[in-house]
């Protein structure tokens, strides 16, 4: 399932329609399955009573297979229990701008 937005485009159009999944369609994947389960098993492998940190990845749907795929999974920068605050996931680099759709990471 799909939402599509609608805009003012350049040129010789009047108008560009974007098609983006629907998260419960991208979440039903199990490349994506798995690759969740992944960052989350090295989120809950990587905290210890003195820090922690969030593991994230671009998530990709290649329209001529019409299958996910994903990309490597980002660590953060551990963050120390005695201070409060956010944990971080860099978003690193999008290898592919027309098939990204998503981009998933955990929390502690």
């Amino acid at each position: 399932m799909t939402r599509s937005v609608t805009e003012p485009a350049t040129g010789d159009e009047e108008y560009k329609t974007y098609s983006y999944p629907e998260v419960t369609t991208i979440a039903s994947s199990p490349k994506v399955i798995s690759a969740m389960n992944e960052a989350w098993n090295m989120t809950l492998n990587s905290c210890t009573p003195l820090g922690r940190c969030e593991y994230g990845f671009y998530i990709y749907y290649d329209h001529a297979k019409g299958e996910y795929y994903v990309g490597d999974i980002n660590k953060g920068e551990i963050l120390d229990n005695r201070n409060i605050g956010p944990a971080q996931v860099p978003l690193g680099g999008c290898s592919n701008n027309v098939d990204v759709c998503a981009f998933f990471h955990t929390h502690t």
